[in-house]
């Protein structure tokens, strides 16, 4: 499975590089690439289960650790505004003219 893996979640880097060039706001590009990890690995547990992969004790380390997605997610979701923030201040740097050298200095 290691390679089919990699194979379908390299389409992820094209699909970031997409949404960026729309400049979509920060909340609107994390929630479509979470809507896309919910729907492919919902995809991928039907062919976890026909080959066997989910067993009793693989479901209870996934439901052990939904606190600890829980908390990740909250985590995550503060300081994706300030990171927008500062990419759109570097980027407005970047535009604006360096400040002319005062003489005599």
């Amino acid at each position: 499975m290691g390679v089919a893996s990699m194979v379908a979640h390299s389409g992820g880097v094209v699909l970031n590089l997409y949404l960026l060039a729309l400049r979509l706001p920060t909340t609107t590009i994390l929630a479509t690439n979470n809507a896309l990890i919910v729907f492919t690995n919902a995809v991928k547990l039907v062919g976890y289960r026909r080959v066997g992969f989910l067993t009793g004790a693989i479901m209870l380390a996934a439901v052990l650790s939904i606190p600890a997605l829980a908390a990740g997610a909250w985590l995550g979701s503060h300081p994706a505004p300030r990171v927008r923030a500062h990419l759109d201040r570097h980027r407005d740097r970047r535009r604006r003219p360096p400040p002319a050298a005062v003489a005599g200095r």
